[in-house]
């Protein structure tokens, strides 16, 4: 072969590059006993090979395929810039998601390549990552008999949840351990107990609890205090039933109620109501998705009444009495058991009932010997001892039907004669009244007791205790307001009794 023949060879094989080098150089071999000028050229081909070799791997680089779920979206640089980028997006969706931990969803794939002057397009695999990456966050969903309350971003934030709410409607210091769907509840300390304090001896959700583990959008994360309040339940009106100790301050607090509106929700009560043991009152309270139910024990000390035995004595006129021993009431103790739903007694046993002091008898000796009748209008004076510092008429441009009369040892009150009681109760400014119906047409009125010891229909003899002196109604201090009525018509007192 011609040296024109191998340079146009050698031309042509450069102008190929590495592939046209490996052709020239395997067009050459069978030549080589051509002569020196074959193994020369040869030996120059081989050399330039190598030399093209270097030059092909210096121009050549290494991209990373970047695969999402299977499918090529790009060449990146490096895994690490898009792992960068990655995590940047975890780190977003776990702040919107209350901190709780962010995974990607998809199948993410490198496969790394060797690419003679290949180009890395990482602004393109970010954005094609941006459009099918599914970030989500592992999360709990709260689910209370079947029904979902809502999603937080841990267990630990679950168990917590339903802690709080247990506690608040059994209004006492529990805590939620969360092993099971039944589960219970525990005290989170044991104080040392008082004076007719409950003790929870067992306490449990009556529920089933669940806390399921999910994947789920970070959008989808629920803000706690939501949670709980979903859980707590919106309010609605219920009814309570007065038990001993229960006031309407008491019963306010513990629905977390003022008093204002307890009494709004209750017509007919105000602040002076006397409740009575039994009574039902309207509240208002929330009505939670879940029950409590705990047994407590308490130990109260109740009064045992004393019981009273008469004697008659016929040296004491009729509605005379003296006191031979006093009574004394005594003390037993009960201890109950409670069973409470969501803090309200469903069921309540005496477990144990024991006296500690027992009552001391009290023994009164009462008169039976007759009193002489008194004509009609004539009076005793209704007290024992005592003067009048008020007396009947006008005083500071108001008439005064009545005389005043205070100063005694003795504040017992008596009928000025004998008669029938028409009246004993409260009445307005004249505080605790009693009224007695006497012959001929009078009727005698003694105000401000502190103490009414007779009951309208009652009969009465002349002398016979009524009441106690006090200062009850429009009273500025300790007296009786005494008033005689002759046919409805208010007359001077001092008239028929003297003055003292």
């Amino acid at each position: 072969m011609d040296t024109e023949t191998i340079r146009r060879r050698l031309s042509a094989a450069w102008g190929e590059g590495k592939r046209g080098w490996r052709a020239a150089v395997a067009f050459l071999r069978p030549r080589r006993r051509e002569g020196a000028l074959a193994a020369l050229i040869t030996a120059a081909l081989v050399a330039a090979g190598f030399g093209a070799d270097r030059y092909v791997e210096a121009r050549t680089v290494t991209l990373y395929r970047v695969l999402v779920d299977g499918e090529d979206v790009g060449a990146a640089s490096s895994p690490d810039a898009v792992d960068a980028w990655i995590q940047s997006r975890l780190r977003q969706a776990s702040a919107r998601a209350d901190g709780a931990r962010a995974v990607v969803a998809n199948a993410l794939q490198f496969r790394a390549e060797r690419v003679y002057r290949g180009r890395a397009d990482d602004a393109g695999v970010l954005a094609a990552l941006d459009e099918r990456l599914a970030v989500k966050v592992e999360a709990v969903r709260l689910v209370v008999d079947g029904k979902m309350i809502g999603v937080v971003k841990n267990r630990a934030a679950a168990e917590a949840i339903v802690g709080r709410v247990a506690a608040k409607v059994a209004r006492e210091p529990l805590v939620y351990d969360g092993k099971a769907k039944t589960v219970k509840i525990a005290r989170l300390s044991a104080p040392a107990p008082k004076p007719e304090a409950e003790t929870v001896v067992d306490a449990a959700l009556k529920n089933d609890v669940e806390i399921v583990p999910a994947l789920v959008d970070p959008e989808a994360v629920d803000d706690e205090a939501v949670v709980e309040a979903r859980l707590m339940g919106e309010d609605g009106e219920a009814k309570v039933v007065i038990r001993p100790g229960d006031t309407l301050s008491g019963i306010a607090a513990r629905y977390n109620m003022k008093l204002d509106d307890l009494l709004a929700l209750n017509p007919g009560l105000t602040p002076e109501t006397i409740l009575q043991i039994g009574q039902e009152i309207l509240v208002r309270r929330a009505k939670p998705e879940i029950v409590v139910q705990t047994e407590t024990t308490k130990t109260v000390r109740v009064p045992v009444p004393y019981t009273t035995r008469t004697i008659e004595d016929a040296s004491l006129y009729k509605g005379e009495r003296r006191v031979q021993q006093p009574g004394k009431d005594g003390v037993k103790e009960i201890t109950y058991r409670l069973t409470r739903e969501n803090g309200d007694v469903v069921e309540e046993t005496v477990v144990d009932e024991r006296v500690i002091t027992p009552p001391v008898e009290a023994v009164i000796v009462v008169g039976t010997k007759p009193r002489p009748s008194a004509p009609a209008g004539q009076f005793l004076w209704p007290t024992r001892g005592g003067y009048i510092t008020s007396g009947y008429g006008w005083r500071g441009g108001k008439f005064h039907p009545a005389v005043d009369i205070s100063g005694v040892v003795d504040r017992t009150i008596v009928a000025a004669a004998a008669g029938t009681v028409t009246f004993a109760g409260w009445d307005g400014g004249y505080g605790h009244l009693v009224k007695i119906r006497h012959a001929g047409g009078y009727e005698t009125w003694y105000a401000h007791l502190a103490r009414i010891d007779v009951s309208a229909g009652q009969p009465v003899d002349q002398g016979q205790p009524i009441g106690v002196m006090g200062a009850t109604g429009h009273a500025t201090g300790v007296h009786l307001h005494f008033e005689i009525h002759l046919n409805g018509q208010a007359q001077d007192p001092t008239r028929y009794v003297g003055r003292r």
